[in-house]
């Protein structure tokens, strides 16, 4: 199901109950819409869970909630919605790409539980095939791998040698593309950069996770290291050309 808020211009109408409820907040007028936002994406969801509970499908249904990416606005100061995180939307640090995974499986996954495995979207696809028993089915040459392991507390989970990222800095007012931006993980060690001319930064997820000191100056062989395997597993994007806009407003 796939929700949108809290996204876009920001309105959200008057007579939604999560409108009066934080009507009174000493906010700014975003703050106060995000947070209704996020209050009726709440309600929505559980009122699914609570459908599963009343077609007695909850213990065969696995659900999982999640984010495309980190927070759009930080809110620094009133909702605080990146944390202790570094960053948002549209940056390499973890403020715009660590998003919490939650899910539920009543008798199957223990309530309240947590895991620090470090997993994303293309675990999915792997996770999803091995809960039906047709792991035999997966494509060749994915990276994804099943967190089935985790989820059930029980067997050996494969871990990721690394995991990647990159967002090809693009105008759209102009349709120019202004750079690359990067980042890998290895174990704990995170490097990034938010451009290509831009000299790389280098992090330790587990004693620094709001990427507070660059240990790069410190670290020129891991950077070389990290840098090169980058070179050595990244693959190009095709071209993805623009489709014809309509007459009148431009979405985007």
């Amino acid at each position: 199901m796939p929700w949108t808020p809290p996204h876009g211009r920001y309105e959200f109408p008057a007579d939604d109950p999560a409108t009066e409820e934080y009507a009174s907040r000493p906010w700014s007028i975003k703050a106060k819409v995000i947070a209704a936002m996020v209050s009726q994406v709440d309600r929505q969801v559980g009122a699914l869970l609570d459908l599963l509970d009343e077609l007695g499908i909850a213990e065969q249904t696995i659900v999982f909630f999640c984010s495309d990416h980190g927070a759009a606005e930080r809110l620094d100061g009133e909702l605080n919605s990146s944390g202790i995180l570094k960053g948002r939307k549209r940056s390499m640090y973890e403020g715009g790409l660590r998003t919490p995974m939650l899910v539920r499986w009543p008798g199957r996954i223990a309530p309240g539980r947590r895991s620090d495995l470090p997993w994303y979207f293309p675990d999915f696809l792997p996770t999803c095939l091995d809960l039906a028993n047709a792991s035999d089915s997966l494509p060749e040459g994915i990276d994804g791998i099943s967190v089935l392991p985790t989820l059930l507390n029980r067997g050996l989970q494969k871990r990721h040698p690394e995991l990647y990222w990159e967002w090809p800095r693009y105008n759209w007012r102009t349709q120019q593309y202004t750079g690359l931006m990067q980042a890998i993980r290895m174990g704990d060690m995170k490097l990034l950069r938010h451009a290509s001319d831009q000299a790389w930064e280098l992090y330790n997820l587990a004693t620094d996770p709001g990427e507070t000191t660059d240990l790069a100056a410190s670290y020129p062989s891991l950077v070389r290291r990290m840098s090169e395997r980058i070179d050595r597993v990244r693959k190009p994007h095709q071209p993805i050309p623009e489709p014809e806009k309509p007459a009148g407003r431009r979405y985007r």
